[in-house]
């Protein structure tokens, strides 16, 4: 019973203790990593921390202090337990955010699908998301800053088992053409020693010549539920494995998809693909021959 209560007296005492002493923390995570967001000692013009996740650059007011957020970045202010708030001040190149972009989510699959129709899901929370919401949310991020981009899938070419059959993706336009992000494993990818695409990862991986470039971000994944189980390894293999994560692209990354910006639709390069697998590719996609499909989206 002695044992029982100095230890019932140790934690007591340190919640106390740590309530007391806990102040406000403010931190960004940039493109050179972590540090610490100091406080603005002289008097200027500031503003409140604006509501919304994308804010400007400004020096904000925080529960009386001022804080200078010019700088692109996440910036995350806490004060445990009760006070927690998160924002991005994106930059105006899609190279710069792709330093600091993956701090935001994990790789992961809950059952509560959020609603990525804005951003207030990220204003006080790290979240778990699978491959199709986070490319919607590097979408929606990269239309902030005015960058071209499209949602892309990679599929398996062969008979469907209805799981490790496609990945989604997201391409983005610079000067000399398109280029592939995998928001998941935070990544994108040379081929030849130059940065690639969806259609030149596909070829690369057939033939052996593509570089997954790894990128700043959270190094883990989170839970992924399935039938009230937790599959959290069948993604952890590929987080820790680069040669699994490889394999699993090979598998996944054989057929690209593309959705057309204009009409909506999805195409596949249906030149690709053993004819007895076309029509379970039709029931979703619009086949275009592959001359078709590199004049539509990467002439």
């Amino acid at each position: 019973m002695q044992i029982q209560q100095l230890i019932k007296n140790l934690f007591s005492s340190s919640k106390g203790a740590s309530h007391a002493k806990c102040t406000l923390s403010a931190s960004v995570i940039d493109q050179k990593g972590i540090r610490q967001v100091s406080k603005i000692i002289e008097p200027k013009e500031s503003i409140p921390l604006p509501e919304k996740f994308i804010v400007e650059p400004n020096i904000y007011s925080i529960h009386g202090d001022e804080y200078d957020c010019r700088d692109p970045g996440i910036y995350r202010f806490y004060r445990l337990p009760d006070y927690y708030e998160q924002r991005l001040v994106i930059p105006s190149e899609v190279n710069e955010v792709l330093g600091f972009l993956g701090y935001l989510w994990v790789y992961g699959r809950t059952r509560d699908i959020p609603r990525l129709d804005n951003f207030d899901l990220f204003k006080d929370k790290i979240p778990f998301l699978d491959c199709y919401q986070l490319t919607l949310v590097a979408e929606m991020v990269f239309q902030k800053m005015g960058a071209q981009c499209r949602l892309v899938m990679g599929k398996h070419g062969g008979r469907w088992s209805g799981i490790d059959d496609s990945h989604c993706l997201i391409e983005f336009r610079q000067k000399c053409g398109w280029y592939l992000y995998d928001p998941s494993f935070n990544c994108c990818f040379n081929s030849h020693g130059r940065p690639a695409n969806l259609q030149d990862v596909i070829v690369g991986l057939k033939n052996e010549s593509i570089e997954i470039l790894r990128l700043p971000g959270n190094k883990s994944c989170g839970p992924w539920l399935f039938d009230g189980h937790d599959m959290s390894f069948w993604v952890a293999e590929r987080v820790m494995s680069e040669s699994i994560l490889i394999n699993w692209y090979k598998r996944v990354l054989q057929v690209p998809v593309i959705q057309s910006k204009k009409d909506k639709q999805y195409f596949f390069d249906s030149g690709i693909i053993n004819a007895q697998y076309i029509k379970q590719f039709q029931k979703n996609f619009e086949g275009l021959s592959s001359e078709q499909f590199n004049k539509r989206f990467y002439s």
